[in-house]
This record gives C-alpha cells, sequence and structure tokens, in this order.
C-alpha cells in the first residue's frame, strides 16, 4: 500500500474512531471501501490489466487520483499510472482506448488550472498519439480536438512550441496517410486544422520564422507548414507584397509544402492579371511542386 493510501485509510478509521453518529461511522465505513477499491483498480492497471477500465467508478475518479499524488510525494506513482494509460491508447480494443483517452483528457483539464508545463506535455503527446492511430470515431474525438486546440493556439500566440508542432505534424499525416479513418474523424481533422490558421498566429509566426535562423524560426516555418491550405491564400497575398528576398523565398517554401493540393490555387491566380514578379513567382512555385 502507497503512502497515499495509507494516509487516505487513517484519516478515515480517525473519522470512525471520533464519531459517536452512525450515519458518519458508515460514511466513513464505505469511503474506506471506495479507497480500497481505487487503489485495488490502479495496481491492476499498473500491472498491465487493462479490463478494470472497463469499471465506471474507477475511470470516473481515476484523473482526481492522479491529480492529487501530482501535487505531494506520490508523483511517481502518478506517472506510472499515467505510463500504462498512455500505452493503452494504441490498444487493438476500442474499449481501452476509449476509456484510457478519457482519463487523460479529465487529467490534462486538471493540469491546465495549475503550472506543471512539462507533465502538460506528455499528456499532450499521449492524446496526439491516439489521434494519429484511432480510426473509429466517438464523441471523445470531439473533446479531444477541442481541448488540444485550446491549448495549441494559446501556446502559438505565447510563442512557445514545445509539443504544437507534433500536434499540428500528426494532424496533417492523418489527413494524408492512406489508414482508413471514419468520415467524421476526417471532417474534424480539416476543421480543427484549419482553426489554428487565424491571422494573428500566422503574422507572429512569420514574423518569428523571418526574425530567427535558430531553432524557434525554424519550428514557425514549420508549424505554418503543417497548417491548413486555407492559408495559402493568405500566405500568396503576403507574398505579393514582400520587398524582402530571402522572405519571399521562405514564402514560397511554405506555400509549396502544401505539394500538389495548391496547384489548382496557383493555376487560378495565373489566370488572373498579375504584376510580372508576381507570376514569376506563381510560375516558379509550380515548378518546386513539379521538381518535389
Amino acid at each position: 500500500m502507497t503512502d497515499f493510501f495509507k494516509k487516505l485509510l487513517q484519516g478515515c478509521e480517525e473519522q470512525k474512531s471520533s464519531g459517536a453518529d452512525q450515519a458518519k461511522v458508515a460514511l466513513a465505513d464505505e469511503k474506506i471501501r471506495f479507497w480500497k477499491r481505487i487503489e485495488f483498480g490502479i495496481n491492476r492497471l499498473i500491472q498491465g490489466n487493462s479490463v478494470i477500465l472497463l469499471n465506471n467508478e474507477f475511470v470516473e475518479h481515476l484523473s482526481g487520483v492522479m491529480y492529487d499524488m501530482m501535487q505531494g510525494e506520490s508523483q511517481g506513482y502518478a506517472l506510472e499510472i499515467l505510463a500504462r494509460l498512455s500505452d493503452r491508447v494504441g490498444d487493438d480494443d476500442f474499449r481501452f482506448r476509449e476509456r484510457s483517452v478519457t482519463v487523460l483528457s479529465q487529467f490534462f483539464d486538471r493540469l491546465l488550472e495549475g503550472d506543471n508545463p512539462q507533465l502538460v506535455n506528455i499528456v499532450v503527446r499521449s492524446l496526439t498519439d491516439w489521434l494519429r492511430v484511432e480510426t473509429e470515431y466517438s464523441p471523445s474525438y470531439d473533446v479531444v480536438y477541442n481541448q488540444l486546440l485550446s491549448w495549441g493556439k494559446e501556446m502559438l500566440r505565447k510563442g512557445d512550441f514545445d509539443g504544437v508542432d507534433y500536434l499540428l505534424m500528426t494532424i496533417n499525416h492523418v489527413e494524408r496517410s492512406h489508414t482508413k479513418k471514419d468520415d467524421e474523424i476526417i471532417k474534424r481533422i480539416d476543421r480543427v486544422r484549419g482553426r489554428f490558421a487565424s491571422h494573428d498566429i500566422v503574422d507572429n509566426l512569420l514574423e518569428l520564422s523571418f526574425a530567427e535562423d535558430g531553432e524557434s524560426g525554424k519550428a514557425a516555418g514549420n508549424i505554418l507548414g503543417y497548417m491548413s491550405s486555407g492559408i495559402t491564400d493568405y500566405l500568396l497575398e503576403k507574398l505579393l507584397v514582400c520587398e524582402k528576398r530571402q522572405q519571399r523565398f521562405q514564402l514560397m517554401r511554405m506555400i509549396t509544402s502544401r505539394g500538389n493540393s495548391i496547384s489548382g490555387l496557383l493555376v487560378a491566380r495565373l489566370e488572373k492579371r498579375l504584376p510580372w514578379y508576381f507570376a514569376r513567382n506563381i510560375i516558379m512555385m509550380m515548378s518546386m511542386i513539379d521538381d518535389s
């Protein structure tokens, strides 16, 4: 028995011994049974028995227990639970994937209320890995996508790319891969990826990618490449008025990273009256796509 559960059970025993009220004694007895059930379930999960995830009571309370453990001296125990849940997001059984993601999603919400960015990134990675492998739609998809969208946009506004680049790369991969996905999943992938691409975020990323040659600038450029093809029109407008040669080439690389999916858009642009230098840039980008 871990110190975490010893303290909980000790508190219940003290409540029993100090309470003359039979109702309070009965409540303390029920709390003891409850905590013993939760501890038993955690031990089974850590030992690799996923069946416990089908227990509604266990799944309902697990994220809260993990969070409380992280606030005390049982962090290592909580991390073991987190590792087992992260393993199960790729399980062959849909039920175990779904239950694991439910707990991780609840835990994620709790973590965002505090200040533990390293742990948040671990959970984000696990949820992102689930997005990569899941093929069956469930309501959890909407919950997790909205969580990751809100978190990702906030990180991008802060200029903190840790985890966001992996998330967007995964969403981009899922859309382009040949893995069979539920149609509802594909719809949501495109919608969420597009919602990342607000103009204020794109402008911040462009400014950073232009200003820095280091890892931050490179990461900003990569993220722009992973974003929805919906920003292509916006990037083309930026290219039209861009006066610096190096920045024009950076914009062209970002635009052409979408591959053949934007060829039709570039052809449509050529059919309009354009400044000669802009038409030249579009022809160059079409050549870049063909070469790739």
